[in-house]
């Protein structure tokens, strides 16, 4: 129920599937909490859970969930950690139950915790994750996914059967995300005839039957193109793979005369491919005045520092020749 985490597509590496909760030093505003306090003895990034309501005498109930390290942005270091904190209803404190600090290791890892005290197991009961770090911008990076609170469970229970995108949508432009809609007029060929979608099956060999390669482009809400999916089930299980979409010329009627938007929509369906949620992908294209490369996420901040004198080069090549006006810049 906090808003400090920051619920987002880009921030995972090698992700289960599409969507972390990501911990920084940053607030929900994107403001760092104290731009001068490097120290990991405060909580930087927190989310609290709702309250729970448990049914009559529950019995084995434990929760799961997965977490990284860094991801792609910066990684903890030494005294940074992240912790796992149940609620007692009827004291009114909290009571860390599960501590992990900073490691080399960068892939995911499932954690599971027995709810197991009469104290939690009431009415009202709640957990919290929080993280230990530099509160002075977006550091010691933190990803949780796949929190999961059950009865009947072991603590062996960490697999979960789920199909799901792992990448966000890819472009349907050749070389950039966005470009200006006057640019478009006379260049031949400027959109893709094929994008590649990534996705993966998680959880143990149970039969999980899914279709792949639906999709549908909207110009400026209309449909221009629909494509229903096709059966997608020799992939291994736990492993990103690579699915080619093959799409038919993109042909903008009418032809733009202003600024517009373009619109994909790519789903994953079947009988029985897990939760829905993260099964739908949607890349968004504003066909304006400028381009760029990508989507505009800022995961991670580079740059040359106490050299005098250096300078950062930057290559664009415009598909029609124009003159350059201004620069959109993130500073981080």
């Amino acid at each position: 129920c906090d808003r400090m985490v920051w619920i987002n597509d880009t921030y995972g590496r090698d992700v289960p599937t599409l969507g972390v909760a990501t911990f920084d030093g940053l607030d929900e505003n994107g403001q760092a909490y104290d731009i001068n306090d490097n120290s990991s003895d405060t909580i930087a990034d927190m989310l609290t859970s709702k309250h729970i309501r448990f049914g009559p005498n529950p019995q084995n109930v434990f929760l799961s969930f997965l977490y990284q390290q860094g991801g792609r942005g910066e990684r903890p270091t030494s005294g940074d950690f992240l912790t796992l904190q149940f609620w007692a209803p009827q004291d009114s404190s909290w009571t860390e139950v599960w501590r992990k600090g900073a490691d080399s290791i960068v892939d995911f890892r499932h954690a599971i915790v027995a709810v197991d005290s009469s104290i939690w197991l009431q009415d009202g009961f709640q957990f919290r994750f929080a993280a230990y770090g530099a509160r002075s911008g977006s550091f010691d990076i933190w990803n949780i996914d796949y929190v999961r609170l059950g009865e009947n469970r072991r603590a062996q229970d960490t697999l979960f059967t789920d199909a799901a995108f792992t990448r966000q949508h890819p472009s349907l432009l050749k070389d950039f995300w966005q470009v200006p809609w006057f640019h478009l007029d006379g260049v031949p060929d400027p959109f893709k005839d094929e994008f590649t979608l990534h996705f993966r099956k998680n959880g143990d060999t149970l039969s999980v039957s899914i279709n792949l390669r639906r999709y549908a482009i909207r110009y400026d809400g209309n449909v221009i193109q629909n494509k229903g999916g096709i059966p997608w089930n020799n992939d291994s299980y736990n492993k990103e793979h690579p699915v080619p979409v093959p799409i038919d010329p993109v042909v903008l009627v009418p032809p733009p005369s202003a600024p517009f938007e373009l619109t994909v929509t790519s789903i994953m369906d079947g009988a029985n491919d897990g939760f829905r949620s993260n099964d739908t992908l949607v890349g968004r294209h504003r066909f304006d005045n400028y381009y760029a490369f990508d989507d505009g996420s800022a995961e991670r901040a580079y740059g040359i520092s106490n050299v005098a004198g250096a300078v950062t080069a930057f290559n664009l090549t415009p598909l029609k020749p124009d003159s350059l006006k201004g620069l959109y810049i993130y500073f981080a």
